[in-house]
């Protein structure tokens, strides 16, 4: 089964498919970790891109469920008509994690690094690190690496979140560690 941020992005895609049925819809990277979803999309004519993939002229843009680096993201609205799925969570977690850097937090969160929502949610602090690792955890709370301590730039407040799908555990060893 799909989640609610999934289950919603799937109702609109269809839908925009019906409202524009000879428009171009393209998805930088998949809306969801599902290939066979993939290939039903392409189905419909809803092409996902690769990073190296240009986005063609006159083209629907739709932002993927896990989201998309917010400067990605400001660059395709002044140039195409974007149409935002970011699941309601993540979008959230954005939220938060740019409220907290406005106002002078390190932001930590706690995830896999290479993930496309983590790529997106870095993009929403001025100072974020992802610790994804016990060994991530010991390196950033190191006295001795430059890494860690003391943040850089004076920050001395510090913001732990979590990739919506990250695991609780690691995430409460990481807020016991401070």
């Amino acid at each position: 089964g799909f989640c609610p941020g999934v289950r919603n992005a799937e109702r609109e895609i269809l839908r925009l498919r019906e409202e524009y049925p000879h428009k171009q819809i393209v998805i930088p990277g998949y809306l969801i970790n599902n290939r066979k979803y993939i290939e039903y999309l392409a189905s419909l004519d809803i092409q996902t891109l690769g990073s190296g993939d240009t986005i063609p002229p006159g083209s629907l843009v739709v932002i993927r469920t896990h989201g998309i680096n917010r400067h990605e993201e400001e660059a395709l609205k002044k140039v195409h008509h974007v149409v935002d799925l970011t699941c309601r969570n993540v979008k959230k977690v954005q939220k938060i994690i740019e409220e907290y850097s406005l106002k002078g937090f390190c932001v930590l969160i706690t995830g896999k690094k290479h993930h496309p929502e983590i790529l997106g949610l870095e993009s929403y602090g001025a100072y974020s690190r992802v610790i994804e690792t016990t060994a991530d955890l010991d390196t950033f709370f190191s006295r001795d690496s430059e890494e860690g301590f003391p943040f850089p730039h004076g920050i001395n407040k510090l913001l732990i979140i979590s990739q919506t799908t990250g695991n609780r555990n690691f995430f409460l060893e990481t807020v016991k560690r401070v």
